[in-house]
């Protein structure tokens, strides 16, 4: 239902950070944020931005970190094997079965450190005290100065993105984001 972000130039407070960084990429390849003439077929051509937004952008790191609500972390937890996880890697990214190379060196970069990938976490929970809602931005109050402030902080935490889980350990948990990276910035993907 989003046709534009362009409150941003004129109300900072109505920024919308993670939306526009999903803009951004979409717009990369090809969509226009016109509702009265949408497009069914993609007018522009492969360029070197498509795969650049990807690889250096906000939302290439929301894909590619492995977070605690992030799929591929999930999967990681549940691999029986370097060989599995590969296997299921590859069909949610790719749609494909690796071939007998791709399965072998992924499948050995991965192999490194699987074994004792998972980490043992107690979960003490801290009394933090009440909840206080954090603060919303809507038409009725964006004109107040904090307003501002707060979008600031939301489109700061945007870029920087969700944190990287505990459960894996941090240097299996960079291999496999190093795989995610590699298949989701692979021309098969990108120019698919």
């Amino acid at each position: 239902m989003l046709t534009s972000t362009s409150n941003e130039r004129d109300r900072p407070a109505l920024a919308l950070p993670r939306i526009q960084a999903v803009c951004d990429v979409m717009a990369a390849f090809g969509w226009r944020a016109s509702r009265p003439d949408p497009i069914t077929d993609r007018e522009s051509a492969a360029n070197s931005l498509q795969p650049a937004i990807l690889s250096n952008g906000t939302m290439g790191t929301w894909v590619t970190r492995l977070s605690d609500d992030h799929g591929v972390t999930a999967m990681a937890l549940e691999a029986k094997s370097p060989e599995a996880l590969t296997d299921a890697l590859f069909l949610r990214l790719l749609s494909r079965h690796p071939t007998a190379a791709e399965q072998k060196k992924y499948s050995a970069y991965l192999g490194e450190g699987f074994a004792g990938r998972v980490r043992l976490l107690e979960k003490v929970e801290a009394n933090k005290g009440p909840r206080r809602p954090e603060y919303y931005v809507s038409w009725s109050n964006h004109l107040n100065d904090l307003a501002t402030t707060v979008r600031m902080q939301q489109e700061a935490a945007a870029r920087k993105g969700d944190p990287a889980t505990d459960r894996l350990t941090t240097e299996w948990r960079r291999r496999a984001e190093d795989v995610v990276w590699a298949l989701v910035n692979s021309p098969e993907f990108i120019y698919n």
